[in-house]
């Protein structure tokens, strides 16, 4: 596998949103119970990528067998996307309403919704654009990240140039696609995250 396949399956959505999950935990863990300790992790990471990943597995896998398409796990053919999103954005409105009933911290229920949020928008999107998964899928929790650790975290956003370029690279997607996928995002995060979550989660 070279290189650039490396940084593209393992800098994707469902990846940032374990690693997202799990250090925005560690940073709100003094303000937490054991319970809620032992249980968050479980249900980020349940919600936001054992139930899309596992769901994208099947389907690929089925759409194969069934179809005999020559389909990688990032779907790359976009009117095949629709069952995937659906799945992911069901499961990330379940582990929404189960972050709010076991009162996790702010932006930790925040990611959850932006993950929600984004994810319609470009499933809508795609039905119509190729739009960049990689590049808005990990543009969300990174802009989380920011928001909670501060500007001098802006560098984070290097790993985006990284995995757009990858992308264009692989012939995946063109430098519009990429550029716009993760600009939409870093907006729309930015704007849940102002005018939705801190003032109301």
């Amino acid at each position: 596998m070279k290189k650039w396949e490396i940084i593209s399956y393992i800098a994707n959505a469902l990846t940032f949103a374990e690693i997202t999950f799990l250090i925005l935990i560690y940073l709100n863990v003094s303000s937490l119970s054991l319970f809620q300790i032992i249980l968050l992790p479980i249900l980020c990471v349940f919600f936001a990528t054992i139930i899309p990943i596992g769901y994208i597995y099947f389907f690929v896998n089925k759409e194969r067998k069934s179809n005999h398409y020559h389909l990688s796990y990032n779907i790359p053919i976009k009117n095949l996307r629709f069952k995937p999103f659906t799945v992911s954005i069901i499961s990330y409105g379940l582990g929404l309403l189960s972050l709010f009933l076991f009162d996790a911290p702010v932006l930790i229920k925040g990611l959850m919704f932006c993950y929600l949020i984004n994810a319609i928008m470009v499933m809508f999107i795609t039905f119509y654009w190729k739009i960049s998964v990689h590049t808005s899928g990990i543009t969300g929790p990174l802009t989380v990240l920011i928001y909670k650790l501060g500007i001098f975290y802006l560098p984070l956003y290097l790993i985006v140039l990284l995995v757009g370029i990858a992308r264009i690279k692989l012939k995946e997607h063109s430098p519009l696609q990429v550029i716009v996928g993760a600009l939409l995002i870093i907006l729309t995060t930015w704007l849940q995250l102002n005018f939705i979550i801190v003032p109301y989660f």
